[in-house]
């Protein structure tokens, strides 16, 4: 060769690409360099490469440790064909390497390969599988039975949860829930404040233990319970419900009805603001806009029953009883539950003189919940008419028992007693009655005297007296 070739051959050569196999020296070159070249490429020339691709300046070596030469492969990018059978053989896949590793290669460090896992670690892996499956099929089956308005049993699988998850404030609020609808809010009251007490930045599902505060007449707590939901975010749309509910509770139906259209603007797909909305309406008497929420609420949520209730209530307060009728057995049949929906069922089948079914309606509705003293009362009012005058003071009787401050059902029973002829019982309860509800003193002192003045002997007057004892 001539000395031109020799003065190229003896220049620095340039790194093999990514996409040769050969690496092509220039024209002229050394036959000997280019066998050189050959026979040290598949084996030591990454060692020399530098970060940009060309031959450093430290002299090539052969590499003796096999995963320094597959990490130096892997740090460079190379994939020719002999960093791809070492990096197979130790197992070092670019996609499997985490950051940990991807770092000890990085300082020219190779990773450690985990060894397999014990039998121990297997079962523990095992058995915290087994318990998270196990938590999971009791939340899916709790919760699809509170969507199918099954609370009781909602309530038994909620409460059979691990006591870690049972005290978590969304666990804690689905029972208070399912204790709102079977009116027990008392119970309610206890698992919403103790979710506020788990996460008192808790909004979800406030509304409902709003709603539990104003039916146990609790101003005090409602007022505060809104604040704090208001305080803590304005923009909240349970804050603005239970702002309403607080407002309904002092009668105040027009600020409620605000709070509960702000509600409807934060979320126009919140169902239970818009029916809350309707019952305002319905309560100021302007039923078009109550229909109106309403069906808006239905609309949202098609197993809202309280909806198809109000829907009820209108059509009960219009005098149109079949509608009526119609709306609270669609209730029910959502809520096959509630005490108060099948008791409006009856009403509305006595109002269409069904008595024999209205009276059997209101026997399932005390099934339902035997403290439910309007149902009592009414199927006792039935069986009065019905002439069954016994099994109507029994029932009496046994609502005295839960509430003993009625003063119609001590009415109830003067009738009663006035039919079966024992006019001196049907006096005596008439007088307590006058005693419990001093403000129909009218209407009970024309009862005395109606009783007093079919008396067979004329000189014995019954004197009317206030028991100040009960």
């Amino acid at each position: 060769m001539d000395q031109d070739g020799n003065e190229k051959a003896s220049q620095p050569l340039t790194a093999p690409t990514e996409s040769t196999d050969r690496v092509q020296l220039r024209r002229g070159a050394a036959t000997n360099a280019r066998k050189q070249f050959e026979r040290t490429k598949s084996s030591t020339s990454l060692q020399g490469l530098t970060t940009s691709g060309g031959i450093g300046k430290r002299a090539l070596e052969r590499s003796t440790s096999a995963s320094s030469f597959a990490a130096s492969g892997l740090l460079r990018g190379n994939k020719g064909r002999g960093h791809s059978k070492i990096g197979a053989s130790l197992g070092l896949k670019k996609d499997l390497i985490s950051n940990d590793d991807h770092d000890l290669l990085q300082e020219g460090v190779a990773p450690t390969i985990p060894s397999p896992s014990t039998d121990a670690e297997l079962w523990a892996n095992e058995e915290g599988l087994r318990i998270v499956i196990d938590v999971l099929r009791i939340l899916s089956r709790a919760f699809g039975l509170l969507s199918l308005s099954k609370f009781s049993e909602a309530a038994v699988e909620f409460e059979s949860l691990p006591y870690e998850h049972l005290q978590s404030g969304w666990v804690q609020c689905q029972l208070g829930k399912c204790r709102v609808e079977m009116v027990n809010f008392e119970m309610a009251e206890n698992h919403f404040r103790r979710a506020r007490e788990l996460d008192p930045s808790l909004h979800r599902d406030m509304e409902m233990y709003s709603t539990c505060l104003w039916h146990l007449k609790k101003e005090t707590m409602l007022s505060t319970l809104a604040k704090e939901l208001k305080d803590s975010n304005h923009n909240s749309p349970q804050a603005w419900v239970a702002l309403g509910n607080a407002y309904n509770l002092r009668r105040d139906s027009d600020q409620a009805l605000k709070c509960f259209q702000r509600a409807v603007q934060l979320n126009d797909r919140f169902a239970y603001a818009h029916t809350l909305a309707g019952h305002e309406y319905t309560d100021l008497e302007e039923y078009d806009k109550a229909q109106a929420e309403f069906r808006m609420a239905m609309s949202i949520d098609p197993r809202h029953y309280f909806a198809w209730f109000g829907m009820g209530v209108i059509y009960d307060k219009m005098g149109k009883n079949d509608l009526a009728l119609i709306h609270f057995r669609e209730a029910h049949r959502l809520n096959p539950s509630s005490s108060v929906v099948l008791y409006r069922v009856g009403t509305s089948q006595e109002k269409m003189s069904r008595t024999t079914e209205a009276l059997r309606t209101y026997e399932e509705a005390i099934v339902l919940d035997p403290s439910n003293v309007v149902a009592r009362f009414a199927k006792a009012k039935v069986q009065v008419n019905m002439g069954q005058l016994e099994e109507a003071l029994k029932e009496l009787d046994g609502i005295l028992l839960i509430s003993p401050n009625e003063a119609n059902v001590f009415l109830l029973q003067g009738k009663v007693f006035q039919k079966m002829g024992n006019k001196e019982l049907a006096l005596k309860h008439f007088t307590w009655a006058l005693t419990v509800d001093s403000k129909s003193s009218h209407t009970i002192r024309a009862l005395i005297e109606k009783v007093d003045q079919s008396t067979d002997n004329v000189g014995e007057r019954y004197e009317v007296k206030v028991d100040t004892d009960l």
